[in-house]
């Protein structure tokens, strides 16, 4: 500064003095008001743009589309196992994590977008000015992609993933109406078990069904059924014994659909035979090839799930003696999973028709058990190998002493029963411990291994969750435990 202004500024009488602290206040309140804006429009935790800012910004984008007849877009997004992180790793960890989700967020959305925390695990994305619904939607899978990726934690390794809601601004529509429908949408696209769902109006959803019905009848034509293959994990050995095939619908414009989205219609229209039909075919003949390939263990086991209404109609045996016969598989190593809310339908039908299976030499497994309403009395009378715990069981481990209890009180039926227990939905090293401990037989999970599709891996040898690595991750991640 000029020696003169300053002498000025600083000041060696009355009136300079005055002035300097006129401007060292008015700086003060200056940063103060600076300091209480951020406050009220921006998360302290993530320095992203709160609820408040972010319905101001959107009033503005809706009203900018009304004009343009552009389309103005917001995602909501519900973080996937965020309540696992902070369970096990901490409150300290899960805020860490919330940092890195948003800046992994700001990364991957466009230079003109919003991005938003509600709070808790909730975020959002204002995308103003777009062309087309289209662009909303590959966003979306560009998001979903993004966060499936690994996030660096505090030295951590850490898998989230986002479920997402999408909704049009429409015309005259508020900003909190809009949030709405995409914090519904949300919700829907979970329950269907999808990344993604778009909101749909009322009068929309039988015209869209009814198209999606004209499509599922084509897709086995088309080739865009698909199968992956998602890990079993043996506790006793640490290996993989087996792996259950996934359906995947690959739509070639509207990318992939759910299985939420077309296995009821695909029930109610009776599609689910020759689909369940073809799975069966595709599944026997893929383990024959890895096999025949040598990239897989010579007692892997291949499970396929059968509907309500495959049981129900006469022709599965044969479907299943055909497929076992033309891919030459053995028959114990194709298992057939059917749920228990099935057995419960039709306890006297479903026996008939397991028997016949048995006859072939496949194994059976009653799957999701302690949902349905089948009783301990019927599970007894059928010709079950393998009882899968569902994933509400494993999902509960950490709320308390009585659910673990509960959790090795089901265990304990099964082997009380000569039943194999084996539990579902295992997402973190810690519900994989406690499964190990009570003497769960298997385990299957996104920590066990995520399904890939056939040619991504080899299914041989061992898993790397063993154990042994259990215990090497713990004694990194804790120096204290020897």
């Amino acid at each position: 500064m000029h020696e003169g202004a300053q002498d000025y500024l600083v000041g060696s009488g009355a009136d300079g003095s005055l002035l300097a602290r006129s401007i060292r206040y008015a700086i003060k309140r200056m940063r103060s008001e600076l300091e209480l804006a951020r406050r009220a429009f921006y998360d302290p935790l993530t320095c992203l743009p709160n609820r408040k800012l972010l319905i101001d910004r959107l009033g503005l984008a809706l009203a900018a589309a009304e004009r343009s007849g552009r389309l103005a877009a917001l995602l909501f997004l519900d973080l996937d196992r965020f309540k696992l992180v902070n369970e096990s790793l901490g409150h300290e960890v899960g805020d860490s994590l919330l940092r890195e989700v948003a800046t992994r967020l700001t990364e991957l959305v466009r230079p003109g977008d919003t991005v938003a925390r509600l709070g808790g695990d909730e975020f959002m994305i204002l995308c103003p000015d777009l062309g087309a619904e289209r662009d909303a939607v590959l966003l979306a899978e560009r998001v979903s992609g993004g966060l499936a990726e690994a996030l660096a934690v505090d030295g951590l390794e850490l898998y989230v993933g986002a479920t997402i809601g999408i909704a049009f601004g429409q015309r005259r529509r508020s900003p909190e109406a809009l949030i709405r429908d995409a914090d519904q949408t949300m919700y829907r696209a979970r329950e269907r078990g999808s990344r993604y769902a778009v909101f749909e109006r009322a009068e929309a959803r039988p015209r869209r069904r009814l198209g999606l019905e004209t499509e599922l009848r084509d897709a086995l034509r088309r080739d865009e059924l698909h199968l992956v293959y998602q890990p079993e994990l043996d506790c006793g050995d640490d290996r993989i014994f087996g792996v259950e095939a996934l359906l995947r619908w690959w739509h070639p414009q509207r990318g992939v659909v759910a299985p939420g989205d077309f296995i009821s219609l695909a029930e109610e229209t009776g599609l689910i035979v020759p689909i369940g039909e073809w799975v069966i075919v595709e599944a026997t003949r893929q383990l024959a090839d890895w096999r025949r390939a040598g990239v897989c263990a010579s007692d892997l086991t291949m499970s396929v799930n059968v509907s309500p209404r495959q049981l129900v109609d006469g022709g599965l045996p044969a479907a299943v003696r055909s497929a076992l016969e033309a891919s030459e598989l053995p028959p114990e190593r194709l298992c057939i999973e059917l749920t228990e809310s099935t057995v419960a339908a039709d306890p006297v039908r479903v026996l008939r028709r397991l028997e016949e299976l048995r006859e072939l030499g496949v194994s059976l497994s009653l799957d999701d058990f302690g949902t349905g309403l089948s009783s301990l009395s019927v599970l007894s009378g059928y010709p079950v190998d393998t009882l899968k715990v569902d994933r509400s069981f494993i999902a509960q481990l950490s709320d308390g002493l009585k659910h673990r209890r509960l959790f090795a009180s089901v265990v304990g039926v099964a082997h009380a029963l000569g039943i194999r227990a084996l539990a579902e939905g295992v997402e973190t090293r810690a519900q994989l411990e406690e499964v190990y401990e009570v003497g769960c037989d298997a385990a299957q999970g996104f920590f066990v291994g995520r399904p890939p599709p056939s040619s991504w891996r080899c299914w041989k040898g061992r898993t790397c969750v063993s154990r042994a690595e259990l215990r090497r991750r713990r004694c990194r991640a804790d120096p204290g435990v020897g």
